[in-house]
């Protein structure tokens, strides 16, 4: 219940996020101020749409940074860290991370991937940050291996796995149509370092929305 009727009728995280909207205001014109804004969101409001808009929209902003920043490490903890407590926004984090990491020297890409990946490790049901971490760490310019317990991983590394649950089929034919080795159209390795915004717009059109 509520005294004021519009603002009762609007989610919180909605709220404060248009407090957040513009994240180059005077007290956090940093790239990890800024993180650390969204970073504070984020723990107020875990997995909501509000934030998921947020982090695509930095994601965007972001790639205007070109050169290495000194906190490059601290920048890419803080970013993890908000996936950990908000896997929803990993297409978005992902692309983040990849910039970021994109602009350490060659012989730190791996290392800093691998902290990532030991980041995400203890977070429970995670096949979906499984299929994004392979996405970033494996382009030939970061050339991470890769191996998962999750189907689609799996299959993008050119294991046959079962994918659906197609035991009671009969027709070859119908089971030749599912291979699951017709999804792929391409080497993940082929896959450019850097996501660009455009690969996550599907994940946050309708993030108001929930």
């Amino acid at each position: 219940m509520s005294r004021n009727v519009i603002e009762g009728s609007i989610k919180p995280d909605k709220l404060a996020g248009i407090d957040l909207q513009d994240l180059a205001e005077a007290n956090a014109k940093t790239i990890q101020k800024q993180l650390l804004r969204l970073h504070t969101f984020g723990q107020r409001f875990p997995n909501s749409g509000a934030l998921r808009r947020l982090v695509s929209e930095f994601h965007s902003k972001l790639l205007q940074q070109t050169e290495t920043p000194d906190d490059l490490e601290v920048q890419v903890a803080i970013a993890t860290d908000i996936s950990v407590v908000s896997p929803a926004t990993f297409p978005a984090v992902a692309g983040i991370l990849s910039h970021l990491i994109s602009l350490a020297p060659h012989d730190e890409k791996q290392r800093l991937w691998k902290r990532v990946r030991h980041k995400m490790g203890p977070v429970p049901y995670n096949g979906y940050l499984q299929i994004w971490l392979q996405r970033v760490t494996q382009p030939k310019s970061v050339g991470l291996k890769f191996s998962s317990n999750e189907p689609i991983c799996q299959i993008v590394n050119g294991e046959s796995p079962n994918l659906w649950e197609n035991g009671w089929i009969t027709s070859r034919d119908l089971k030749a149509a599912m291979e699951v080795s017709k999804i792929i159209i391409r080497s993940v390795s082929d896959a450019e370092e850097v996501i660009a915004p455009e690969e996550v717009e599907l994940f946050k059109q309708n993030a108001w929305a929930y």
